[in-house]
């Protein structure tokens, strides 16, 4: 179409009747129409809209090229026409179509309309989906901070991985822009599953010349309990067909020469996860190694989170800090959402629970009403510390302390002064010999416990075992006639480990952090421990919390079978 003049009418009717061409699907004349209405003139009232309506038609006429620079003129020459959102949102389109990802992106992040926005979007899924990762990545170099590409890109990896590697790449872009996890993911085949026996390292200080001449000592006394828990475990895994082998290194205290010699040989190249050691020294020796070889390692007594110094390593126990956040998180999820008064003595782990506690309610906006130390000389001051609490403001109090003196006077002044509120302590409470009267004023003061090291030993709490055994009291037989010794807290532990551990191997193979995996589990109850939850961090976050009522100890944050 041409225009013979450029008179008022002429171009009203030459925009009319491009319109017609456009609402036809005619779109070679719909373009040819609106084309010539692009040209300036002193009565072209239409240019800003048949710039727009030119570009739309080239567009569904086939020609991008056409589309684009009509779209990048009129957004340069006319900066402020009614049709810039739509114009914006088009040229987005046409440069996804020419496989221009980058500028497109950088058109459609201008957009301010809340409507448009949300069909750029839409629009951004369906071009940026059908990417190849790769081409993603590359999008993500010139983009770090688009959380939307980065989310498709992890989307992405989660259905077209192939190996337990594609997994491990997965998480850490999931780390890296902060994403959501994909709820469903593809694996075809896992990688490093090995067949056959599975070599595990057990480095502890046994003392086995000091125990022919009957020199025990706790911590060998522990360790010992915890290998021969071991043993039983080894006992049950072969009943199910799954061999393992116990490589044990019985090093004292101060053999670190000894631990390098062990290394430097190769010996445990061949180790398919490593338990022990418990000194910090040799731990440091150890976990390094481990990193570098690729190999799981776990501390099987310390509650101390600086023995997590990389991906691989992992505590048996809650750390301190992990009890401090789930005992707050159970306290706010279930007391009353009012202030806190939180106290503690002068033992460096009480304190660091107390200062963990503290920052977890100030960070989900609990009002920390006091912060006080309290030690055996001030026993006498207890009274006069809780008087100045405001009785209508407080919701719970919190004292982090393994003092039985220190705890008989602080629930005597609560009961005195009518604090009826719950009380968060520790585990150590429940071990004072003075229990008779413990229990009834645990149980009158509302006394919640921290209690990370709970062991189920009723039969409910035995699941997975042989036929044999059925049950933990049969288990607790089955290691008396192993070792002749009635079972302690250790020696279930050791038990619980390497089955947990073994378990972990076969699931997701060697040479793999198992954290990658790990982070997307759900807490899951043991065969003996009351349950593992390592999917927030390398140590056990599943933290009973317990309580007297009616005279017996109850677990209530309980798992489910």
């Amino acid at each position: 179409m041409v225009l013979f003049g450029q008179s008022a009418g002429a171009l009203f009717k030459t925009y009319t009747e491009s319109k017609s061409f456009l609402e036809r699907q005619q779109y070679s004349q719909a373009l040819s129409g609106f084309e010539s209405l692009t040209k300036p003139s002193k009565s072209n009232i239409y240019i800003e809209f048949a710039h727009y309506f030119a570009a739309y038609a080239a567009y569904k006429n086939n020609d991008p090229a056409k589309a684009r620079t009509l779209l990048e003129n009129l957004l340069q020459n006319y900066p402020n026409c009614p049709q810039k959102q739509d114009a914006l949102y088009l040229l987005g389109e046409v440069l996804f179509q020419t496989n221009q990802h980058l500028l497109g992106l950088s058109y459609l992040e201008k957009i301010t309309d809340e409507k448009i926005k949300q069909q750029a979007e839409a629009m951004k899924g369906n071009y940026l989906q059908k990417l190849s990762q790769n081409t993603l990545k590359t999008i993500l170099q010139d983009r770090p901070q688009d959380i939307f590409v980065a989310q498709l890109l992890v989307d992405k990896m989660a259905v077209e991985a192939q190996t337990w590697e594609d997994i491990q790449a997965m998480e850490q872009t999931i780390a890296k822009y902060n994403v959501q996890r994909p709820n469903k993911q593809r694996i075809k085949q896992k990688i490093n599953v090995k067949e056959g026996t599975y070599n595990v390292a057990v480095i502890l200080p046994l003392n086995l010349e000091g125990l022919k001449n009957n020199e025990k000592t706790t911590l060998s006394r522990m360790a010992v309990d915890l290998y021969q828990g071991m043993r039983l475990a080894k006992k049950e895994l072969e009943k199910k067909n799954i061999k393992v082998d116990t490589y044990v290194y019985d090093l004292g205290k101060s053999e670190e020469g000894k631990l390098v010699e062990i290394i430097a040989s190769g010996e445990m190249d061949k180790m398919d996860l490593i338990i022990g050691p418990v000194f910090e020294n040799q731990w440091a020796i150890v976990s390094d190694y481990a990193a570098k070889q690729q190999i799981n390692i776990v501390q099987p007594l310390t509650d101390d989170d600086k023995f997590l110094k990389n991906e691989y390593a992992f505590l048996m126990r809650s750390s301190i800090d992990t009890q401090a956040e789930m005992a707050a998180r159970f306290a706010l999820q279930n007391f009353p959402q009012k202030e806190v008064a939180i106290y503690y003595d002068n033992i460096p782990k009480n304190q660091r629970f107390a200062e963990i506690y503290r920052n977890y309610c100030q960070k989900m906006g609990l009002k920390v009403s006091k912060f006080q130390e309290v030690n055996a000389a001030q026993v006498q001051d207890i009274p006069d510390m809780l008087k100045g609490l405001n009785k209508a403001e407080l919701g719970h109090l919190v004292f982090s302390t393994g003092s039985a003196l220190l705890v008989k006077e602080f629930l005597q002044a609560k009961g005195q002064l009518n604090l009826n509120v719950p009380l968060m302590g520790t585990q150590a409470w429940l071990n004072f010999e003075d229990n008779e009267f413990d229990t009834r004023a645990y149980e009158k003061e509302q006394v919640y416990f921290v209690y990370p090291n709970l062991q189920i030993l009723e039969d409910e709490g035995a699941t997975n075992l042989s036929e044999e055994v059925q049950t933990v009291a049969g288990l607790a037989k089955e290691y008396e006639t192993l070792t002749r010794k009635k079972p302690t807290a250790e020696s279930f532990s050791g038990f619980e480990m390497l089955t947990f551990f073994v378990d972990l191997l076969q699931k997701y193979g060697v040479k793999n952090t198992f954290q990658t995996f790990l982070k997307t589990t759900t807490p899951q109850k043991g065969i003996v421990v009351a349950g593992f939850d390592y999917s927030l961090g390398n140590d056990n976050h599943y933290v009973p919390i317990m309580r007297i009522e009616e005279g017996q100890l109850k677990l209530l944050n309980k798992l489910k079978k």
